[in-house]
């Protein structure tokens, strides 16, 4: 087996994104692994640009799954990630680059150091306006301090209570966890695939932050960053089905489901969810949330140079 498989998921992709992330996958360096793409039945899908840029890069161990229909994101993605031979999946979309051409070898290190199922770094936001590069501060999750001092109970209370995630793009994940409980939300979800990640927070899979950045993210371009009500919309209702699966498999949930999305009115959630934040916390068949701790977290700041590198 080998380490990793990365997964690109593209649906009519800007060729130049497309080339630009997997220039950033190639370069890795001290690491086993392979690429993926998996295409959501894009209209014109350029694969003999994409097989030759792979025979030009002298690169063969890659994959194309191209999908004919268009069926969503969420089975889009799975259909990479079911093929995937690595012992973990890092999945990708064009416009967002692997960090530095360290960054699958140190993620992975530190993934198997710790026995980590799932793993994030940090996402070094950037935007291009007019061919120059911004870099955007959207820290994601915007409290790190629970993943320093390795408090489980802390981490769910984040997750699941003040819904403080980390950026769906910033994960890596055990290949055969990521398949089971994707599997769970196949039919439920559609464009929200990182799902799977709040999914396995809660059934207690060991999640850890890797201390490093691990992507370059393109910002304002994605489904979770789009100013749009109506992709605004699509993905409240797929939280909203995840955190009923999650209900589902741990009755002792299924309150938060009934508490932040079932109710329309805004005054009656946000009242709801002020006591439920309340009964979390006292309710002893419940995970405790830990009193506040100060946590000393080392301040990161991207080097932009290694952007420079991937979009020269």
């Amino acid at each position: 087996m080998i380490d990793v498989s990365v997964v690109v998921v593209t649906y009519n992709p800007q060729i130049n994104n497309l080339i630009y992330t997997l220039k950033s996958i190639v370069c890795q360096e001290n690491v086993d692994f392979e690429i993926i793409i998996a295409d959501d039945g894009s209209k014109q899908f350029d694969k003999d640009v994409i097989e030759k840029w792979f025979h030009d890069n002298n690169f063969s161990n890659y994959r194309l799954v191209l999908n004919a229909q268009n069926q969503g994101t969420m089975k889009n993605a799975f259909s990479g990630w079911s093929v995937a031979h690595g012992e973990y999946i890092k999945q990708l979309s064009p416009g967002d680059y692997l960090y530095s051409r360290h960054t699958l070898n140190n993620a992975i290190e530190k993934m198997k150091n710790n026995m980590y199922d799932l793993g994030f770094g940090m996402a070094a936001s950037y935007a291009l306006k007019d061919g120059e590069i911004n870099l955007i501060s959207n820290p994601n999750p915007r409290d790190l301090s629970p993943y320093y001092v390795k408090d489980n109970r802390w981490i769910k209370y984040n997750y699941l209570i003040k819904r403080d995630y980390a950026n769906g793009m910033s994960f890596i994940a055990k290949k055969e966890k990521l398949i089971k409980y994707a599997s769970m939300l196949l039919d439920k979800v559609k464009y929200a695939e990182d799902c799977t990640y709040i999914l396995m927070v809660a059934d207690d899979n060991h999640i850890g932050y890797l201390e490093d950045y691990l992507i370059w993210y393109e910002y304002g371009v994605g489904i979770s960053t789009r100013k749009s009500d109506i992709w605004s919309k699509r993905i409240r209702d797929d939280n909203s089905n995840c955190f009923k699966t999650i209900g589902d498999i741990n009755p002792k949930y299924r309150y938060i489901y009934k508490t932040y999305w079932t109710y329309k009115k805004s005054y009656v959630s946000r009242a709801l969810r002020k006591i439920s934040r309340v009964y979390y916390s006292h309710n002893p068949f419940l995970e405790l949330r830990p009193k506040k701790m100060n946590v000393n977290i080392p301040i990161l700041v991207p080097e932009i140079k290694y952007l420079n590198e991937i979009v020269d």
